[in-house]
C-alpha cells in the first residue's frame, strides 16, 4: 500500500515498503527519502530519479533500471540486484552498500570463521578475483592462509574446516583456491571463498 508521510518542509516520504511492483515507471521523479525496503520490484524504471536517502534495504530488484539516478545516501543493504542496470549513477560513492566492501585492486588481509570457531587470517593476493554484493560479506577466487587462531587468540592451529564444505580445508602457509568462482558481483551466496575485512566481523558470523 502506498503511504505518504510528511518530512520537514514540503518533502513527502513515499513508502512502498513490503509491496510488489512490476513494470512501474518512476523515470525522472523525485523519490528522495522514499522507502522501498523489503519490496519485490520487477522491471521497474528508476532512471534519472533523485533517490537521495531512499531505502531499498532488503528489497528484491530484478531487471530494474537505475541509469543516471542520484543515489546519494541511498541504502541498498541486503538488497538483491538481479540483472539491474546501474550505469552512470550519480554520487555512487556515498550510497550505502553499493560500493565494494573490499579493495577492488591490490593485495589485502581478510578473515573468515571456520568450524569450532577457528578464525582464519587470509592474504588475498593482487591477482585474485574479488567481489562483494550489498553487505559486508566478500568473496574471492583464492587466498593464502596466514594464521588460524582461536577466538581468544590463545591457541594456534595448522588447519581449519570450512563451515559450508567439510572437504574444504584451510592450511597455514597454503593457498586456498575456490573450486569455482561466480563472476556476478551481485550474487552473494555462491561459489568463491567468503570472508570479512575485519576480525570482529568474522567472529560475529553465525
Amino acid at each position: 500500500m502506498l503511504k505518504k508521510r510528511p518530512l520537514k518542509g514540503t518533502q513527502l516520504m513515499i513508502s512502498y515498503q513490503n509491496v510488489t511492483l512490476k513494470n512501474k515507471s518512476f523515470n525522472n521523479q523525485n523519490l528522495s527519502f522514499s522507502d522501498f525496503s523489503n519490496s519485490i520490484l520487477h522491471s521497474c524504471d528508476f532512471s534519472n530519479c533523485d533517490l537521495t536517502h531512499s531505502n531499498f534495504s532488503g528489497a528484491t530488484l530484478s531487471n530494474c533500471f537505475f541509469s543516471r539516478a542520484n543515489v546519494d545516501q541511498a541504502n541498498f543493504r541486503h538488497a538483491i540486484l538481479d540483472t539491474c542496470k546501474l550505469d552512470n549513477l550519480k554520487n555512487v560513492q556515498s550510497a550505502l552498500f553499493l560500493k565494494m566492501s573490499c579493495p577492488e585492486a591490490g593485495p589485502f588481509l581478510a578473515y573468515k570463521q571456520c568450524h569450532n570457531f577457528r578464525i582464519v587470517q587470509l592474504l588475498i593476493p593482487k591477482d585474485a578475483k574479488r567481489s562483494s554484493a550489498t553487505n559486508n560479506t566478500c568473496r574471492c577466487s583464492k587466498a593464502k592462509v596466514l594464521t588460524i587462531k582461536s577466538i581468544d587468540l590463545k591457541t594456534s592451529y595448522k588447519e581449519a574446516v570450512s563451515l559450508v564444505d567439510e572437504n574444504f580445508i584451510y592450511r597455514v602457509g597454503e593457498m586456498a583456491i575456490a573450486d569455482d568462482y561466480n563472476e556476478d558481483r551481485w550474487v552473494d551466496s555462491t561459489h568463491g571463498i567468503h570472508f570479512y575485512m575485519t576480525w570482529e566481523e568474522a567472529i560475529g558470523y553465525m
